[in-house]
């Protein structure tokens, strides 16, 4: 997650709404902290358990390895 809200990207890409897991909720992060207190907007999208984004981003590399 860190890198995802890396302030200086949020700076680069000027983003004014990120969203992120409400089981980020209490814990600090960075660009998160640095998003609200620059008037930004913070979407926490509710937690599906069982549903791993980082089981989800190595099937997607898979399948992309298996195409080249």
């Amino acid at each position: 997650q860190e890198k995802q809200h890396d302030i200086n990207q949020l700076i680069e890409y000027d983003v004014d709404i990120t969203t992120i897991g409400d089981d980020w909720k209490d814990k600090y992060l960075e660009g998160i902290e640095w998003m609200k207190n620059n008037g930004k907007k913070v979407v926490y999208l509710p937690y599906t358990q069982g549903i791993s984004t980082t089981q989800i981003k190595k099937q997607i590399q898979k399948i992309k390895d298996k195409e080249l």
